[in-house]
């Protein structure tokens, strides 16, 4: 056996091991990305359920509080808290775009509740963009008002050529 024939058979192998891992990667990436939402959903209705029980409990009809019941329930309020932050830290990990954007059209679709948004964007991590960044986006700044300028100047130019033909048109009937 030539030695061009063992490295090609090594080449295909290393060819078919690399797509398998990337089947293998994304499969995972699904999983976790899945597994991640579904702890911050059971998180959320055991937050529920803790403060209905915490609800329940202060509006007993004429029963004392119980100090202990009480702080259990105050206890289990903490956890839960504790367990949505640790679950959106992971949503945050396995989302491809975690974002202000993102998480506003969250909002918007439901899937997160509208009060949870603050909890989401205490999460968000703000990085000081580099100066390439900034340069990039000063330039598209720039260029998005000067056609916005542009656009402006040219529906008045259309505006005041409509205004000089209903001139034209009411002299023409004097």
């Amino acid at each position: 056996m030539s030695w061009s024939l063992i490295s090609l058979f090594v080449g295909i192998i290393g060819v078919i091991v690399a797509l398998y891992q990337s089947f293998e990667k994304k499969r995972l990436s699904h999983y976790l990305r899945s597994q991640s939402w579904y702890i911050y959903s059971m998180s959320l209705l055991s937050w529920n359920a803790a403060q209905t029980a915490l609800i329940k409990y202060k509006d007993s009809d004429g029963q004392e509080l119980n100090p202990d019941i009480f702080e259990s329930l105050s206890k289990c309020d903490a956890y839960n808290l504790s367990l949505s932050l640790e679950a959106i830290r992971q949503i945050q990990l396995s989302e491809p775009h975690f974002d202000n954007e993102t998480i506003t059209t969250w909002a918007t679709q439901g899937k997160i509740p509208k009060d949870h948004t603050a909890l989401f964007l205490r999460i968000l991590s703000f990085e000081t963009p580099g100066s390439l960044c900034l340069l990039w986006k000063s330039f598209t700044a720039r260029l998005s008002m000067k056609l916005q300028k542009k656009k402006i100047q040219q529906s008045t130019i259309v505006i005041d050529s409509q205004k000089d033909t209903e001139i034209e048109n009411k002299s023409w009937k004097l």
